[in-house]
């Protein structure tokens, strides 16, 4: 019997924690660009052999990380088809940096720190901004 409650009581635990870790459903992860393009002309920007790009995402933290430039920490907000970007840090005891001089040129965010997420599954995501329409690939 104690073995039983015991079992018991770790499977309800263990799939607490899994709730809590997944709260952004397919987003969690980290994600490898596989196309940057412009989003009004449609000319490609970037791939990956071009710039490396990498986003991770978990729980309310958000990296974003590029091959030869800062890696970005910030919060984030999943919301529905968006992705809000909160303050921005280049590492956790830094300075606060904005949005116009970290994730617009090196990224592809728009100045107020939103992404739309047009397509997101297990294995793609698909951000456009203002200025940028990005494809990437579960890494």
């Amino acid at each position: 019997m104690k073995h039983t409650l015991f079992s018991l009581l770790a499977v309800v635990c263990l799939c607490a924690a899994c709730a809590k870790a997944d709260v952004n459903g397919d987003l969690d992860g980290m994600w490898q660009l596989t196309r940057w393009t412009h989003a009004r002309t449609g000319q490609v920007v970037a791939t990956n052999v071009d710039a490396p790009v990498y986003l991770s995402f978990q729980l309310t933290l958000a990296r974003f990380q590029r091959t030869g430039m800062p890696t970005y920490h910030t919060r984030f907000a999943h919301e529905g088809d968006r992705l809000v970007i909160g303050e921005i840090y280049e590492r956790p005891d830094d300075s606060l940096r904005t949005v116009r001089e970290s994730l617009v040129p090196y990224y592809g965010a728009d100045e107020t720190g939103f992404f739309a997420i047009e397509h997101l599954d297990g294995d793609r995501l698909v951000l456009k901004s203002d200025s940028s329409r990005q494809e990437f690939r579960k890494y």
